[in-house]
């Protein structure tokens, strides 16, 4: 699967572009990266009208390895906030059905395709149904200079010292509940800060309101107002909103103890755990989830 033509700026051959890597950006609006090139060697292209985007290597000397794919996913889900799954390349080892009286396997290429599906339905039940976000960087001048790259991203320089973040943050987009989401979150914490994040998290609490993490625009099919919704307020508002209510009994320091040995612990270990009932615990950890993504993009945000 490629884009119907190559922008004239990617010199590689046919057959270099066929053996590189796409990724799936759960939630992309369709037909918006065109004319971006990274890290000097890499185009993206979307893929019309999914949200596939080709890694076209712009020459034939570009070597493209999955750990570059993975990075690359791993930044593009950190900027944009959807689920990004970098699909491999080789399929040689089969992952089997665990009730299989055919002798059949499933391959990887199915494997990724039945999770690609199932991230869009999360992506649905957390933004809303057809819900989508836009590119983030402004591509606009390709439109009428199509001859070279409209926009140049070094995701090399600006994120490789926050690789192991990026990618646990990236982890994060990908759960199916927010649960797992929430302990994917912790996890950034405690690698930025190297610790276990409880005082980080005291320290950082009173930034959540004005946290400023740029424009995401974000709209959907059933979203009448043409007004652009910035994605980044919304998941503020909804963490400020919840502190707020937090703080009416609670001091940073006992919300900060709240959110490791009540949360992170009891999801994680098996001793005081959460319950997954649709109750009461099940609500608080989703609303803190929302103070621990703020509070998460602000420890990558600080290491960068």
């Amino acid at each position: 699967m490629l884009p119907f033509s190559k922008p004239p700026y990617v010199k590689a051959s046919r057959s270099t572009i066929v053996n590189s890597y796409i990724l799936e950006a759960i939630g992309l609006a369709a037909d918006s990266v065109f004319g971006v090139v990274v890290d000097d060697k890499v185009a993206f292209e979307q893929i019309h009208p999914s949200h596939s985007i080709a890694l076209l290597p712009v020459t034939d000397n570009v070597v493209i390895d999955y750990s570059d794919a993975l990075f690359y996913a791993d930044c593009f889900a950190y900027e944009h906030e959807i689920p990004v799954l970098p699909l491999p390349k080789r399929r040689r080892i089969p992952i089997s059905f665990l009730i299989d009286k055919q002798g059949l396997k499933i391959d990887q290429n199915t494997y990724f395709h039945a999770l690609s599906m199932a991230l869009e339905s999360v992506n649905a039940m957390r933004l809303g149904p057809l819900a989508y976000v836009e590119f983030r960087h402004d591509n606009s001048r390709y439109l009428s200079h199509p001859d070279e790259p409209a926009l140049c991203l070094n995701y090399q320089r600006k994120y490789s010292i926050t690789m192991q973040e990026i990618h646990l943050y990236s982890m994060a987009l990908r759960q199916i509940d927010p649960f797992s989401e929430f302990l994917c979150l912790y996890r950034v914490i405690e690698s930025a800060s190297q610790s276990n994040g409880v005082d980080w998290i005291q320290q950082n609490l009173p930034r959540v309101e004005s946290a400023k993490f740029g424009m995401l625009a974000a709209g959907g099919e059933n979203y009448k107002s043409r007004r652009k919704i910035n994605l980044f307020t919304v998941l503020k508002r909804f963490a400020v909103s919840h502190l707020r209510k937090l703080r009416k009994s609670m001091s940073y320091s006992d919300i900060a103890k709240r959110i490791y040995h009540v949360n992170r612990c009891g999801i994680a270990h098996g001793r005081k755990i959460r319950w997954v009932d649709f109750a009461v615990d099940f609500n608080e950890v989703y609303l803190d989830s929302f103070i621990l993504r703020i509070l998460a993009r602000l420890a990558i945000e600080d290491k960068l």
